[in-house]
């Protein structure tokens, strides 16, 4: 009895540390597509907008600013421990939830393509799933001239953050292998 508690807690252990792996690598890819989405926009805005005009502001007068009251005081700090708690239940919960959520997509993605239902399939998804913002930019770098040098450092951002994605994947796989985790414990 004592040696099946202590293998299960030696396979838990096992499951937190190839997820988190996992989660990280999630984490990554998220940013990748992310940091890919917002160049595609930023394109194309630059390639539909207009020359700029400046508005200017005139101001009347200035409004002094008085002592605030003791009750304004009270409700900004409930306000302040509200979002910081708000925060770090999302800081904590955000990326379980995104993990979760990207494996269950991923996997479905594998079952309409047919593609079997192995650990390393599930790598090999996931480093495509990976390379699609650097194939888009390699894509886009053909048709598109960058105005600034913003957008080719956003381009080397991503291939680093789809890079790491893929390397937290591999090790994830490999963790797994190594741990004896069975395909539905991986993330």
């Amino acid at each position: 009895m004592y040696y099946r508690s202590m293998k299960r807690r030696r396979v838990r252990k096992a499951f937190i540390l190839v997820n988190t792996i996992g989660t990280v690598g999630y984490l990554f890819l998220l940013t990748t597509w992310a940091l890919f989405t917002a160049v595609i926009l930023v394109l194309f805005i630059q390639s539909s907008s207009v020359s700029p005009s400046t508005i200017t502001v005139v101001s009347e007068g200035q409004v002094a600013a008085g002592e605030a009251s003791v009750a304004a005081q009270i409700t900004g700090y409930v306000i302040t421990v509200a979002v910081v708690l708000a925060s770090i239940a999302i800081f904590v919960t955000l990326p379980y939830f995104i993990a979760r959520w990207s494996s269950r997509f991923l996997r479905h993605v594998m079952k309409l393509a047919r593609v079997g239902n192995s650990k390393r399939a599930f790598f090999f998804t996931k480093c495509i799933v990976a390379t699609l913002p650097l194939l888009g930019f390699a894509f886009v770098g053909l048709f598109v001239d960058p105005v600034d040098m913003t957008i080719p450092a956003v381009h080397i951002a991503t291939i680093f953050t789809g890079l790491l994605a893929m390397i937290c994947f591999l090790f994830q796989t490999y963790a797994a292998r190594s741990l004896n985790l069975s395909n539905s414990d991986i993330w």
